[in-house]
C-alpha cells in the first residue's frame, strides 16, 4: 500500500481524503481497501462493507483478497 495512504489511515482526516479520492476518480485497489480498513476502524460498517466489497472485486493479490474476505466476515458478523 502507498505510504500516502498509510498516513492518511492514521489520521482523524482520513475517511473524507479518502472520499474525496474516490469521488474524483480514483478507483484503485488501494485506495478502496484503505478506505474500508479506515471506515472498519471507525465502525463505519455499511460504508466499510461496501468499500471493501469493491476493493474485492478489483483485487489481484491472494494476500490481500484473504485479509478482506476476513474484514467483510468480521463486519458480517458485528452487525448481525
Amino acid at each position: 500500500m502507498h505510504l500516502k495512504l498509510l498516513r492518511l489511515i492514521r489520521t482523524e482526516y482520513c475517511l473524507p481524503a479518502l472520499s474525496e479520492m474516490i469521488a474524483g476518480g480514483e478507483e484503485s485497489e488501494d485506495i478502496y481497501y484503505a478506505a474500508g480498513i479506515a471506515s472498519q476502524i471507525n465502525q463505519h460498517w455499511e460504508q466499510a462493507e461496501e468499500r471493501l466489497k469493491m476493493a474485492l472485486e478489483i483485487a489481484s493479490d491472494p494476500a490481500r483478497t484473504e485479509d478482506i474476505r476476513a474484514r467483510l466476515s468480521v463486519i458480517t458478523d458485528v452487525r448481525a
